[in-house]
Parts: C-alpha cells; structure tokens; sequence
C-alpha cells in the first residue's frame, strides 16, 4: 500500500491501540498482576522448551573455539614472553605440573624430599579404600583368618608328631 486511506497506517493504528488499551488498563492492579504472571510463565515456557538447551549448546561451541584459540603468554607489564600457544595446551602444561609437583605428607610443595602429588593421592586414596574394605569385612577376614590358623597349627602339630615318632622309632 503505497497510499494509506486517511494518511494513516496500519503500524500508526496498532500503536494508537495499544497505546489507548494501556491507558485505559494501567491502573488497574489485578490486570497487571495478571500480565506480569503470564510473561513469567511465556519465559519459564520458553526456557524449559529449548532456550537453555540452546544457551548450553552455544557456551559449549563458544568454550571450545576461546580453549583452542592462539594465546602469546605475556609478562606482569604485558610484554609478549614465550611461544605461542592455546588456553587447552596451557591447562593441560599447568595440570601435569601440578600433579607431578613433589609434596609432603601434608600435600604442601616442598623442594626436598617428598613425593608426587599423583602418587600421595593415590597411596590415601587405596589406603582408605582398604580400610573401607578391611571395616566392612572384617568378620568374613577374621574367620578365614581363624581357619588358617587352625590349619597351619594342625599341620604343624601332625609333622612334629611324624618328627618324634620317627626318631623315636629308629
């Protein structure tokens, strides 16, 4: 429509609508209780039918192009210092030297002696776990302990009998 009937159109009527509707209406409180209500649940609506799952796909894509993006390490003044390199290299670089670090048995750094990191955390970690195990089978432990006992002692016991009755015997 090149030329509007009365000069008017269709967006300058809509506005004047809505723009009559919000004057008669916007004092009203229980109208806008009920709009502020409806946008509430659109939004919720929204969200929970995709808008997260889009939200989380783009942070995901966008996480993978900044960790594998060219970085120059720079100095405490800015200075470019060191080789080109990515955020991912860079962590991973960090995360070996981290576990690899020589620490004491408290897992404090230390420059003499100690132990990895890795191997600390893993010696309390098996440690625990047989603890754990030791605890929840302790009967099962006891009783077979028991029964070897009892076992060695008879075999012990038949072969000094055989050891006396032999010499005995001769």
């Amino acid at each position: 429509m090149d030329n509007p009937p009365f000069g008017i159109t269709r967006e300058e009527v809509l506005n004047l609508a809505a723009q009559k509707l919000v004057d008669a209406y916007a004092d009203d409180p229980s109208l806008s209780e009920s709009a502020e209500r409806q946008i509430c649940e659109k939004v919720k609506q929204l969200f929970e039918t995709g808008l997260k799952a889009r939200i989380d796909d783009f942070l995901t894509a966008e996480m993978k192009r900044i960790t594998g993006e060219e970085i120059v390490p720079v100095n405490i003044w800015g200075e470019r210092e060191g080789k080109p390199t990515t955020i991912r290299a860079e962590l991973a670089k960090r995360a070996q030297e981290f576990w690899g670090a020589r620490v004491d048995k408290d897992g404090r750094e230390t420059t003499y002696g100690g132990t990895e990191r890795s191997k600390l955390l893993m010696q309390q970690l098996l440690k625990d776990e047989f603890a754990n195990a030791v605890k929840h089978n302790a009967e099962i432990i006891v009783a077979e302990f028991k029964s070897a006992l009892k076992s060695d002692a008879t075999k012990l016991v038949t072969e000094q009998i055989d050891k006396l009755i032999n010499t005995k015997a001769r």
